[in-house]
């Protein structure tokens, strides 16, 4: 049972369906009527500010990610008190994490790529960047990320679309040169790699192939 209810006041059409899943993480239950009303204002520049007391409640924040931060600092304090003032002022445009998913034969699954964008929706951090050497898939070339756990296209923008729930941005973060022992070692790749790790400058059909890792790692996101 949802330790309280909350009623959320303003235009938050954008925010629906993040509060819900915020509703299922934290324990409220979202009701239209009756419950505790929160009212919801979104101001261009203006910090963090989450305050509450006996029977009301209020959020302020300028960026959509801002608002989950709130919602989770406003949750937080109605566990311990009725009356309190919470104002953050975000110091960076743009603030997140890079996590390495090619030092090994897996990467990180979909379900806890979700799990960790909505802890970085708690923490208001809006960049994920997930860094691949040859876990992506690219059409056509069915030995780049053989065996190796490789995202498809799909699982990729399914996991875009879960960050732009909560103001996130998911941004490809990959190797075009070097750094790709682990897929220049199939007999496709040979003759446009200088060694084991590394493509080879000057070569047409090694730009050509460049060409379709950043196609491939673009699209699924936004």
């Amino acid at each position: 049972m949802a330790a309280f209810q909350l009623r959320f006041i303003g235009d938050v059409s954008d925010l629906s369906a993040g509060i819900d899943i915020f509703a299922c993480e934290l324990g409220f239950e979202r009701v239209s009527a009756g419950g505790l009303p929160v009212h919801v204002w979104k101001e261009p520049g203006v910090p963090i500010h989450v305050s509450g007391m006996t029977g009301i409640s209020s959020i302020t924040y300028s960026e959509k990610i801002h608002f989950f931060r709130a919602l989770g600092l406003l949750v937080e304090a109605l566990g311990e008190r009725q009356v309190f003032e919470i104002l953050e002022e975000p110091q960076f445009k743009t603030n997140g994490a890079m996590f390495d998913v090619s030092q090994g034969n897996a990467v990180i699954t979909v379900p806890n790529l979700r799990n960790v964008l909505l802890r970085m929706a708690l923490m208001g951090l809006n960049m994920l960047m997930i860094y691949t050497e040859d876990n992506y898939e690219v059409e056509g070339e069915p030995y780049f990320g053989y065996m190796r756990g490789r995202y498809s296209q799909e699982e990729l923008k399914a996991c875009d679309d879960y960050a732009d729930i909560f103001g996130i941005e998911m941004i490809p973060c990959i190797q075009t040169l070097a750094h790709l022992v682990d897929a220049l070692r199939w007999d496709r790749f040979a003759e446009m790699k200088e060694d084991e790790d590394t493509l080879l400058v000057g070569c047409g059909e090694a730009y050509e192939f460049i060409e379709k890792m950043t196609a491939a790692a673009s699209a699924p996101f936004r």
